[in-house]
C-alpha cells in the first residue's frame, strides 16, 4: 500500500528540522518563522493523508502441473502438439495481478490488469459510490464480480484450492460482469446488521463486450453472524437472465432434445443458488466449511454448456438443459502454524433428464450431458504475509455411457498442480 507510514513521518518531519537549522546559519537571517516551518508540517500531513486514500497492489501466481493429455491444464500450450505423449506438465504464470484503487469521502475507483505470457486484459474496473446519509446503500457500475454465491466474488489470493469448482467456471466462465449494482448493508449498530442484498443488471458476457439490449437480472442475499463460539453465514442467489440465439433453438422434452416452437430470439438462463459457511477454532486450529448448491436452467452447445465469456461466443444452435450441482470445501488450519489443508468435492450435472446409458441414445446427446466429480485434495503453506506455497492434487470422475465411445470408462484427466503465490 502507497502511504507513508508513522515512522516515516517522523524521519521526514526531522529531517525537515534538520534543514531548517541548516538553511538557518548559511543565511544572513539566522531565524526560520514558527509559521514557516508550520506551513511545511501542514503540508506534509496532507500529503500523507492523500496517499491514505490510494492502494496499489498486485499478486502474482506461478505454477507447474502435470498431467495425462486428457486432464484441463490451465497455463501453457494445449497438449495437441505432443499427441504421442501420454503425459505432460506446463509451467507458467496462471494470474500476475496489478490492483490500484482510489477511495475519498465514501466513493471508490478500481481497476484491476491481469499480465500473463498470454497478454495484458482488464478483469475489473468499476465505481462504487456510498450514499452519505443512511450510509447502508451503495451503487457499483463498470466490470466488476458477479455477485453470486460464495464462490464467484471469492478474491482469487485467498483460495485454499487450486481453483474454483467445475460448476462455477461453467456457469460464470470469467466471474466478472459489465453492468450496475445496487447494495443495501446496514450499519453495524442496526438491527439488521449482518445482512447483505446486492441486486442489479449485467449483461451476461462475462469479460466480452455488452453484445444486445437484453440485461440479465440478478440478486444475492446473506445473513452473517456469531453464536456459541461459531461464526457462520448463510445465503441464496437468483440469476435471471437471456442468451441471443443465432440459430435454432432446442430445449428438453422427456428424455429428448426437440426444436423449441418458441420463436424468441433469447433461451432462458436461469439460476438459483444456496450457500452456506460455517468457522470455528477448535483443539486442531481453525476449521471452516463452506458448501454451494446451484441449480436451474442453462443453455449451451450440443458440445457444451460453458457460459458467454471472453473466450466463449454462442454462434450455432443453443441447447437448454435443466442442471444441477456445486461443492463442500472443508480447511483445516493446524493449530497456530502456517500450514493449512484442504479437502473439497465438486460437481456438476449439466443434463439431470439424462444419466450414463441414455446419453448418446438420445437424439443431440453427447459429451455435454457427461455428469462430473471432482476431489481435490490441498495443501498451503503461508511462509509469510507475502508468500504462500501450494501443492494440489485433483481427482476427477466423470460419469460413463457406453454409447459414447470416449465415454466408455473414466477418463485419465487427474491433474497434480504446485503454485507459488506472491502478493505485494
Amino acid at each position: 500500500m502507497t502511504f507513508i507510514t508513522r515512522n516515516s513521518f517522523r524521519f521526514l518531519f526531522s529531517l525537515i528540522v534538520i534543514i531548517s537549522f541548516q538553511d538557518s546559519f548559511a543565511q544572513d537571517n539566522p531565524v526560520i518563522s514558527s509559521d514557516s516551518l508550520l506551513h511545511r508540517i501542514s503540508a506534509l500531513e496532507k500529503r500523507l493523508e492523500e496517499n491514505k486514500k490510494l492502494y496499489v497492489g498486485g499478486f502474482i501466481h506461478v505454477q507447474w502441473s502435470t498431467s495425462p493429455q486428457a486432464g484441463v491444464q490451465r497455463v501453457g500450450e494445449l497438449s495437441t502438439s505432443e499427441l504421442n505423449e501420454s503425459n505432460y506438465n506446463r509451467i507458467g504464470v496462471r494470474r500476475g495481478r496489478i490492483i490500484t484503487s482510489y477511495e475519498d469521502k465514501g466513493c471508490m475507483g478500481f481497476l484491476q490488469c491481469d499480465l500473463t505470457e498470454k497478454g495484458v486484459l482488464l478483469v475489473d474496473g468499476f465505481i462504487n459510490v456510498r450514499e452519505p446519509w443512511l450510509k447502508m446503500f451503495s451503487l457499483k457500475g463498470g466490470l466488476f464480480s458477479d455477485p453470486f454465491g460464495i464462490e464467484v466474488p471469492f478474491a482469487t489470493f485467498n483460495l485454499e484450492s487450486i481453483e474454483k469448482s467445475r460448476i462455477i467456471k461453467t456457469l460464470f466462465p470469467d466471474d466478472k460482469d459489465l453492468g450496475a449494482v445496487v447494495t443495501f448493508q446496514p450499519l453495524v449498530k442496526s438491527p439488521l446488521s449482518g445482512l447483505k442484498l446486492e441486486t442489479g443488471f449485467l449483461t451476461g458476457n462475462g469479460l466480452g463486450k455488452d453484445a444486445d439490449n437484453h440485461k440479465d437480472f440478478i440478486a444475492h442475499l446473506t445473513y452473517a453472524a456469531s453464536a456459541h463460539k461459531l461464526n457462520y453465514s448463510l445465503g441464496s442467489s437468483l440469476y435471471l437472465g437471456k442468451v441471443i440465439n443465432r440459430k435454432g433453438y432446442y430445449s428438453m422434452s422427456g428424455k429428448q432434445f426437440v426444436l423449441a416452437t418458441d420463436t424468441s430470439r433469447f433461451a432462458n438462463r436461469i439460476y438459483y443458488g444456496l450457500e452456506g459457511q460455517v468457522s470455528r477454532t477448535w483443539l486442531l486450529g481453525k476449521l471452516t466449511l463452506r458448501g454451494e448448491y446451484v441449480f436451474g436452467l442453462q443453455p449451451g452447445s450440443s458440445t457444451k454448456t460453458l457460459s458467454p465469456g471472453l473466450t466463449n461466443v454462442v454462434s450455432g444452435d443453443n441447447y437448454e438443459r435443466l442442471f444441477a450441482g456445486g461443492y463442500l470445501h472443508l480447511v483445516q488450519d493446524i493449530l497456530n502454524t502456517k500450514h493449512t489443508l484442504s479437502l473439497k468435492f465438486d460437481w456438476y450435472d449439466p443434463n439431470t433428464r439424462l444419466h450414463g446409458n441414455e446419453i448418446g441414445t438420445a437424439a443431440f446427446s453427447g459429451a455435454a450431458d457427461i455428469t462430473y466429480g471432482t476431489w481435490g485434495f490441498g495443501y498451503l503453506f503461508r511462509m509469510n504475509d507475502h508468500v504462500k506455497l501450494m501443492a494440489y492434487y485433483e481427482r476427477v470422475i466423470n460419469e460413463t455411457s457406453r454409447n459414447l465411445t470416449a465415454y466408455n470408462h473414466d477418463i485419465k484427466d487427474d491433474v497434480l498442480t504446485l503454485r507459488m503465490q506472491y502478493k505485494f
